[in-house]
């Protein structure tokens, strides 16, 4: 499943579909990088649709394995 980040509500759905993709063990590594995606680029105010844009195109294996690199 690939995260589709061109609206809030295609990103949200598709989102929660990979999260279900993923183990157990990976998914709070998943969330945490979906909460502080915000963190990485203190200039944008709006961390939704940094979100959208930053995690868009990527599988939820791929947004754990990023995370993991920045934790």
């Amino acid at each position: 499943m690939v995260i589709d980040g061109t609206s809030q509500e295609t990103f949200e759905r598709t989102t929660a579909d990979a999260r279900r993709q993923l183990p157990d063990s990976d998914r709070l590594v998943f969330d945490r990088a979906l909460r502080t995606v915000g963190a990485r680029r203190m200039a944008n105010r709006d961390a939704a649709a940094l979100a959208r844009v930053t995690f868009d195109g990527m599988t939820a294996q791929e947004v754990v394995s990023d995370q993991r690199r920045r934790d």
